[in-house]
């Protein structure tokens, strides 16, 4: 069985991919075909040249200046509507036009630096591109295998010529170029037709969006997606790369059954004490307790674990415990949890004061007077079981 990787455009925010790589290099798995476009074709010839380290290492010490020579300030609501727009993006160009252009020729020797030495063109797995005829925006696939490095560069630097912020590129052929992701963001139809039978696609909350979402549907496609924000496309500061990266790693691992959660990334084990507490908190206090958390989050598990976890990540994100890029077990979850309510000053005109107020009071063991909301019952059982079974 082939198996292919699907990389996809986005910017800045390709540093997801990075973290995905690093978790599927953990897991053993290494790639027969790979396809890319944007900045997914940059990632994907150093995952054909099996150099995650050096890529990592670019992406660590990456910043705008290495990117882009002028000073552009673009906004995720400026790039949506460029995108989508053929009018805002013609007033762009002549805005940017009229200010001298953007001068990407960092970018273009960031690529011959550091990307052309790996020679995925010289490659014996199959190693595929996507990029735009400019300016019919015909989609055109390339595969890299064979071609001349100076070809090589071409196909990538027109694939990820991220127009109308980035000019489109002009080849050694004088034929120009437009990012790939105008047609195809995500080229998991590329990978089958380069011989996959199966493909893991990264995708990323990119502008435009994946077309060909067919793709994305085979039961032979395993697609990984952010769980969060990834901020903006162009914004190469040091935190947000370092976050997603962070964040592809975990989603990926969680992709593959090795963390539990939806929003949070929890241990796969370590749990199961607190949780079958919760349970049977829940139970011993009659069947309308259980209907109560039916009330609240539907019929969406049986399992008491995740039931658990469900209801962790409702507490959590209700204290502001929301941007946790990190694995968490029962004891990271209590020390989250136990100094964000320390931390917590009430707020009157919070709707939900009064319940943060009441399981503060419930884990200093203070014995609040019983309150018959759902919230109210079941956030009892549950500080209780995680701060008296899992201490």
């Amino acid at each position: 069985m082939k198996l292919g990787l699907a990389l996809c455009g986005g910017g800045s925010l390709g540093s997801y991919e990075i973290g995905a790589w690093k978790y599927l290099r953990e897991e053993g798995l290494s790639f027969d075909i790979v396809t890319g476009c944007s900045i997914g074709a940059v990632n994907g010839a150093f995952v054909i040249a099996d150099a995650f380290d050096k890529a990592n290492e670019i992406w660590s010490s990456i910043d705008i200046a290495k990117v882009i020579a002028s000073n552009v300030d673009i906004d995720q609501a400026t790039l949506q509507k460029i995108y989508v727009d053929r009018a805002a993006a013609a007033k762009f160009i002549r805005s940017t036009v009229k200010n001298g252009g953007i001068d990407v020729e960092p970018y273009y020797n960031l690529v011959r630096e550091y990307v052309a030495p790996l020679h995925p063109e010289k490659s014996d797995k199959p190693y595929g591109v996507v990029r735009c005829i400019y300016p019919s925006f015909k989609e055109d696939k390339v595969r890299v295998n064979g071609l001349t490095s100076e070809q090589f560069v071409d196909a990538v630097l027109g694939s990820s010529a991220a127009w109308p912020v980035f000019p489109a590129y002009e080849a050694s052929d004088k034929k120009k170029y437009a990012d790939g992701g105008w047609k195809n963001n995500l080229p998991i139809d590329f990978a089958y037709e380069l011989g996959a039978d199966k493909v893991i696609a990264v995708a990323l909350n990119c502008v435009p969006a994946p077309q060909k979402v067919e793709f994305e549907k085979l039961p032979t496609t395993m697609v990984i997606r952010p769980s969060g924000k990834q901020g903006i496309m162009f914004n190469f500061s040091p935190e947000p790369i370092a976050r997603n990266k962070a964040m592809g790693y975990l989603d990926t691992k969680r992709a593959f059954g090795m963390l539990r959660g939806k929003k949070y990334y929890f241990s796969k084990d370590g749990f199961d004490e607190v949780a079958f507490s919760f349970f049977r908190l829940m139970m011993n206090h009659g069947l309308p307790a259980w209907n109560k958390f039916k009330l609240l989050f539907g019929n969406k598990t049986k399992d008491p674990v995740d039931a658990y976890l469900l209801y962790a990540e409702r507490i959590l994100a209700l204290f502001g415990i929301t941007d946790v890029m990190r694995e968490i077990d029962i004891n990271a979850l209590m020390t989250l949890l136990k100094n964000s309510m320390d931390d917590y000053s009430p707020k009157s005109t919070d709707p939900k004061n009064e319940l943060r107020i009441f399981l503060i009071r419930t884990l200093h063991g203070e014995n609040p007077k019983k309150k018959t909301a759902a919230e109210f019952e079941i956030g009892r059982y549950f500080i209780e079981a995680t701060y008296r079974i899992g201490k």
